[in-house]
């Protein structure tokens, strides 16, 4: 395992892609983020950008069901946040990595825009507040 492979999922990467799933309230529910959790804690402790788990693991640490853990990794993969390699046959673990997308862009136009509003809004509390500029 080389060094590059080791910082892939850093804390920062985790700490994003747990953000990015929970702010997909329309696909995500608190059970499905509680998978990806514990998914993520898996990811960084071995320090690469996936792990080897098997559902009835995930299940034991969720505390259901395997198939209540199946239905939740289901879920999470429809979602589009996770890939999922799965190994076929009973005992096998399934390989998951997470998906972190890019966070929209928005052009220099925009920004300088949006920049320039709260630099007025800034102006103006400090102004109410006496303060000269």
């Amino acid at each position: 395992m080389t060094a590059e492979i080791c910082e892939r999922f850093t804390q920062a990467r985790r700490l994003a892609w747990l953000d990015q799933v929970a702010s997909d309230r329309k696909n995500v529910s608190p059970a499905v983020f509680r998978l990806s959790y514990i998914i993520s804690g898996i990811v960084a402790d071995n320090g690469t950008d996936e792990c080897s788990v098997s559902i009835t693991e995930l299940g034991l640490r969720l505390g259901i069901s395997r198939e209540g853990a199946k239905h939740l990794v289901d879920k999470l993969r429809r979602s589009g946040h996770v890939e999922i390699f799965q190994r076929m046959g009973r005992g096998n673990a399934n390989t998951y990595r997470p998906i972190l997308r890019a966070r929209p862009t928005i052009s220099r136009r925009e920004r300088y825009r949006t920049l320039k509003i709260q630099a007025a809004a800034y102006r103006a509390i400090l102004k109410e507040a006496g303060v000269d500029l």
